[in-house]
């Protein structure tokens, strides 16, 4: 008779790690804790106008989609602190909140509710996903493909 060999349970990390290479298996997170809820997409309120989709190229709607695909896979712990400001330097997608009088040439949608809490994820460099964050789900609004709609 063969000798079966099990494999050591590794617990997974009780910080959050620094690199998304050290991201926990989503099997691994305890769901009722607010930061380790998965991050969650809707397009309910997105504006058609200028910062859409259609007045993007090729490239562009794959990058963007890419990086809503990536967010996706994360919880909103994993995605606040790639945003730089409690452990400095933004990563990955960095998700970073913004204030109503962040917005440049964009006002706050009227149907959108006042406690929404605006953000936004970076696609690369230059694009930026800038949304509406209600308790787990981001609101999908603008796609902002020169990164010049937030101060």
């Amino acid at each position: 008779m063969a000798k079966t060999r099990y494999k050591r349970r590794i617990p997974p990390p009780s910080v959050t790690p620094e690199t998304t290479k050290d991201i926990p298996t989503l099997k691994s997170i305890d769901p009722s804790a607010y930061r380790n809820k998965l991050f969650q997409i809707s397009f309910e309120y997105v504006q058609v106008g200028h910062y859409c989709l259609s007045k993007c190229d090729r490239g562009q709607i794959k990058t963007f989609l890419k990086s809503l695909k990536k967010a996706h896979q994360r919880t909103w712990g994993l995605l606040y602190d790639t945003g730089g400001k409690p452990h400095g330097g933004k990563v990955g997608l960095g998700y970073t909140p913004y204030k109503d009088n962040d917005l440049r040439s964009i006002s706050r949608p009227p149907e959108l509710p006042q406690d929404a809490q605006i953000g936004s994820l970076r696609a690369n460099d230059k694009m930026r996903i800038i949304g509406a964050k209600i308790e787990d789900t981001f609101f999908v609004l603008w796609f902002d493909k020169d990164h010049k709609l937030i101060r």
